[in-house]
């Protein structure tokens, strides 16, 4: 994921491409990205309420978020300019978890496209609904950072 410079991505886009993750990377780990969201699917539960499914995301995205440390800083300092916008929201997050959240919501909506590009059948259909499964767990929960930061990094329930 080389860093997106167009205006038009979403700003978890722009946010987790300063971490300068080489497409190459996420592709060949890709496969490794999706059996640990189908781990977490699966102990988020059928009612998708399960903490330990939100952990192994939150664990997963980390270790993508710090496989180039040296960006990190820059990384934070973006979420640091684009939260001084929410000044005067009742509890703002944290930048680590901001930058956390945004990798789980980018890796999540990265493999639901590469799903609607190239996979079908009955597999397909239940990591989709794996990937489904995790969505509504975050969403339950704002995806840890509340509604204003979600809208803000352009992230939205109808999106994945």
């Amino acid at each position: 994921m080389s860093e997106p410079t167009s205006a038009s991505e979403p700003l978890f886009a722009r946010i987790v491409g300063r971490l300068h993750i080489p497409d190459a990377f996420l592709e060949r780990y890709a496969g490794a990205v999706r059996a640990k969201f189908r781990e977490a699917a699966d102990k988020l539960g059928p009612d998708a309420t399960g903490d330990d499914g939100i952990n192994r995301c939150l664990h997963l995205a980390s270790s993508v978020v710090l496989r180039n440390p040296e960006y990190l800083d820059d990384a934070l300092a973006a979420i640091r300019t684009a939260l001084s916008a929410l000044v005067g929201t009742a509890d703002p997050p944290d930048p680590p978890t901001v930058l956390t959240v945004a990798a789980v919501y980018y890796l999540l909506f990265r493999e639901l496209e590469h799903l609607d590009r190239s996979a079908a059948g009955p597999e397909a259909a239940a990591t989709r609904a794996s990937f489904e499964r995790i969505r509504q767990g975050f969403d339950k929960k704002d995806w840890l950072i509340g509604s204003d930061a979600m809208k803000m990094l352009g992230m939205h329930r109808s999106q994945i």
